[in-house]
């Protein structure tokens, strides 16, 4: 009795049910026992150099064609992504939408095939030199590490079973299994002795039926479409009862994802292509981080997560400015927002880290984005990401406006002056104290595009409490690690420093 084992590297499954269009977003899981033979005869040609299939392939695929195999499923999770791919119209506006569904699994997880066949020796030597060789199960994209397991390895798993019944916590669905060499020959006469031509009608110029069951297995996608094949010769379709497969990513990472101390979370965005978006500019950083938050705290269920809300248990404000800051990056310095960094120097705790793992798209009406959870770790791991710094995480004792400083208090000569407003600023959050300060000029301003940015709030009553704005140099007594931002929307993104290399301050 052969079992078999595969694991998915790439971490997903990609194969859609016979009979089902792409776009229906369905996958096929566990795989048919039709297409893991289908594979295994596809190995034997490119990796065995078969011209014809030897004895022992047919003896191996009658075994396994007599008997219906048993699965032990790892953990998954339905996912999709979506692509616009042009068509033969010359208009590049018309394009076909198309659904990539897949089953998200863990790298390391393996599905399990137990297989209730009796093997010749031959057979299961053929067996044992195929699996090792698959490179992939289902769409190029699947691809496979496959082994032959011995009856003690088995692990334990979700069963999917042939002989289930309906029950709570079960789905039937079909699959596709071959049939013996003795039950397609049977077919095969009854098929054409049903089909005798009518009076006048021309015989198709090819037989549109393989000769033999091994012969079925091996006929590609056109034959069967070009025949009009609903479903494929020497084909049977078993019941199968299989617990759902999940539709919820975040229920799933929170029972897989172990916890990391972390402080810091940095997320990648991807423009829309269906509306041929572009990411948004650096100038809308505030509306997005916004967005961002908006979404994690809806992902929240009502449970507590201070980092995340900035509040309290009770629902009071957080003092201290301890709770997260969210800061649209321009890592690569093409003038738009490519990731947004979350930093929480009160740490970030289990139920922000499951929203920020769910995290996987931003929905507003002028915004359509989507998110990919780069890293999730302490502040100084994210001083670098690839082959590119991240400026606002490094440390310095001069600092200069990467985003339009706001004050949060209307301007006052004698009190709540700019500078003793960035002062306040800093000592609230526990940072050295400023000793020198440079107010930018407007042409400074204008060179950095600061009169472009939003800078207030999306709700009206949290509008700056005056329209000014200002472009700042300053200087710290000793040096601090950042991100740093200061003022007003300085949690989304307005008043971010970067590090000053030569200090311009002039004096406060």
């Amino acid at each position: 009795m052969p079992n078999l084992a595969f694991r998915f590297p790439a971490g997903r499954y990609h194969a859609t049910p016979w009979g089902q269009h792409v776009n229906e977003g369905l996958v096929e899981w566990p795989p048919s026992p039709w297409r893991i033979l289908r594979a295994l005869i596809a190995t034997g040609y490119s990796k065995l150099g078969w011209t014809e299939p030897p004895v022992a392939a047919v003896e191996l695929v009658d075994a396994l064609a007599a008997t219906d195999p048993r699965y032990r499923l790892p953990e998954a999770v339905a996912a999709h992504t979506r692509h616009f791919v042009p068509t033969d119209d010359p208009s590049p506006d018309k394009r076909t939408k198309i659904f990539d569904a897949f089953a998200r699994i863990g790298k390391t997880s393996e599905l399990v095939v137990e297989w209730p066949a009796d093997l010749t020796d031959r057979a299961a030597a053929l067996l044992a030199q195929l699996v090792p060789k698959l490179s992939y199960l289902g769409r190029a994209e699947s691809v496979v590490d496959a082994r032959v397991l011995e009856g003690a390895e088995v692990r334990d798993g979700a069963l999917a079973a042939p002989d289930g019944v309906n029950r709570p916590g079960t789905e039937p669905i079909t699959l596709l299994a071959a049939t013996t060499s003795g039950a397609y020959l049977h077919w095969l006469a009854d098929a054409r002795a049903s089909e005798a031509p009518a009076r006048g009608q021309k015989k198709p110029k090819r037989d549109p039926y393989p000769a033999s069951a091994l012969d079925a297995l091996t006929v590609d996608v056109s034959f069967l479409q070009q025949h009009g094949w609903t479903q494929p010769p020497g084909t049977r379709r078993v019941v199968y009862y299989r617990p759902p497969l999940a539709t919820s990513p975040a229920r799933t990472v929170a029972r897989i994802a172990p916890l990391r101390a972390a402080d810091t979370a940095l997320l990648a965005l991807a423009s829309d292509a269906r509306r041929r978006d572009v990411l948004p500019s650096v100038a809308r950083g505030l509306p997005i981080a916004e967005l961002v938050h908006r979404t994690l705290v809806r992902k929240l269920d009502d449970a507590e997560c201070p980092e995340l809300t900035g509040r309290a248990p009770g629902g009071s404000p957080l003092e201290g400015h301890r709770h997260a800051s969210l800061l649209g990056l321009d890592l690569d310095g093409d003038g738009r927002l490519d990731h947004v960094l979350v930093h929480a120097p009160m740490g970030l705790g289990r139920v922000a880290q499951q929203a920020l793992r769910s995290l996987r798209a931003l929905y507003a009406r002028d915004a359509h984005l989507f998110t990919t959870l780069v890293g999730l770790g302490k502040r100084d791991d994210f001083a670098r990401v690839g082959d590119r710094n991240v400026p606002e995480v490094h440390e310095s004792s001069c600092w200069v406006s990467r985003t339009p400083f706001v004050p949060p208090r209307h301007l006052k000569t004698k009190r709540h002056s700019l500078v003793e407003q960035v002062r306040a600023e800093l000592s609230s959050r526990g940072l050295p104290a400023l000793t020198r300060m440079d107010v930018m000029d407007r042409e400074a301003i204008v060179n950095r595009g600061f009169h472009h940015f939003v800078r207030a709030r999306r709700e009206p009553g949290r509008a700056p409490p005056a329209p000014r704005f200002f472009g700042l140099y300053i200087e710290l007594e000793r040096p601090t690690r950042g991100p740093l931002s200061l003022g007003y929307g300085s949690h989304f993104g307005l008043g971010l420093f970067v590090p000053n290399e030569r200090s311009s301050a002039t004096g406060v």
